[in-house]
This record gives structure tokens, C-alpha cells and sequence, in this order.
């Protein structure tokens, strides 16, 4: 479908379960809601929306996702929330330079795979919560500078690694986990960290 003189589109609840390839396609689309359909599955030439810049994917179906770069390198938000993901693959987010916000919360996610999060030098606020993570390597989140909000809270995380690249980080939530202790150099990285919930574990 052909959308050039629309900046937002809402397809919310319309039981969508696949998006096929050149579904939509505009230089001017911002906006695009497909969240609370039973989408399984993105194409990754089915979206080609050079232009936008916020999309909701939340409370469908998705087990895997791939971004084309030409497609969304001006995207800023990012919702995948209330979906299946099981893992963060290093690939997944690697052309997606100008995200600012990431959703995540409420997978199945178990594993973050080495530099998953690499060369997100604009991530603000990233939010894991309600996962099945157990450990999570410090090289999962390597050149992410400029982050500030990190949610790590009710995944039964075990073991967390020594962060470098957290020099803005100001709020770290790692609440309702397992661990036991953590590593003696853990918060030396992180000179702005204003806010850290380490409560029932």
C-alpha cells in the first residue's frame, strides 16, 4: 500500500497476523501503531518507511524480527513489548542508530547475545522487565553512552557483569532478581547514577 501524504497510521486490533512484503511503503510516515493484533511475523522489506520515527509493535505475537537499515534508520522508538521474543540477537538492533527508546518488557527473552545493543550511541531508556534472563555480560551493551534508564527488574537474574560505556547512566533497576552479590568494581563505570533498586533479591 502506497501512503505518501500520511504521517500516522493506527491499525490497532484488526487481528493482524503477518505483514507481507511492501505492505507499506512512504517517505512520510512518522507514526505507525500495529500493536494488540496476532502478528507473527514482520517481512523485512515489508515495511519501508524511510521516515519514521515511532512503532508499536506491542501485545502480538513476534518470536523473531529483523530491520532492514534503509527502513528504519530514523526510528527513535521502538515498541516490542507483550511478544515472544526468546532472544536479543547482536544483529538486531545494529542499523538502528538513532533509537532513543526500546521496549522490551513482558518476552520471553532468556538470552542477550555479545554486543546485541552495540553502537546505540542515542538509546536513552531501555526497559527488560518481566523476562527470563539470568546473566548479562557487559558486552551486551558496549558504546551505549548516552543511556540513562535501564530496566533489568524481575528477570531471576543470577550474575550481572561490570558495565563500561554508563558514564550518563542515572536509574538501574534491578529489583525482584536472585542475586547474591555482585561484582566489587560494579558501580565504577556509572559516575551519574542517581537512582539503583536492588530490593527482593
Amino acid at each position: 500500500i502506497s501512503v505518501y501524504r500520511l504521517f500516522s497510521i493506527d491499525l490497532r486490533k484488526n487481528k493482524i497476523r503477518r505483514i507481507e512484503c511492501n505492505a507499506l511503503h512512504s517517505t512520510n510516515l512518522i507514526l505507525l501503531y500495529l500493536n494488540d493484533n496476532e502478528i507473527e511475523e514482520v517481512h523485512e522489506d515489508g515495511l519501508v518507511l524511510t521516515n519514521l520515527k515511532h512503532l508499536y509493535l506491542q501485545k502480538n505475537r513476534l518470536k523473531v524480527i529483523k530491520f532492514k537499515n534503509s527502513s528504519y534508520n530514523r526510528l527513535e522508538l521502538l515498541d516490542l513489548s507483550n511478544n515472544q521474543l526468546e532472544v536479543i540477537t547482536t544483529d538486531m538492533f545494529k542499523d538502528l542508530a538513532n533509537l532513543k527508546e526500546i521496549r522490551l518488557f513482558s518476552n520471553k527473552i532468556k538470552d542477550i547475545q555479545l554486543k546485541a545493543f552495540n553502537r546505540l550511541s542515542n538509546l536513552l531508556y531501555l526497559d527488560m522487565r518481566y523476562n527470563t534472563i539470568r546473566i548479562v555480560q557487559s558486552s551486551a551493551f558496549v558504546e551505549c553512552s548516552s543511556l540513562k534508564i535501564l530496566s533489568l527488574n524481575q528477570q531471576g537474574l543470577m550474575k550481572v557483569h561490570s558495565f563500561s560505556d554508563f558514564e550518563n547512566l542515572a536509574t538501574l533497576d534491578l529489583s525482584q532478581n536472585l542475586f547474591e552479590d555482585l561484582p566489587n568494581n560494579f558501580l565504577n563505570d556509572m559516575p551519574n547514577l542517581k537512582t539503583l533498586n536492588l530490593s527482593f533479591n
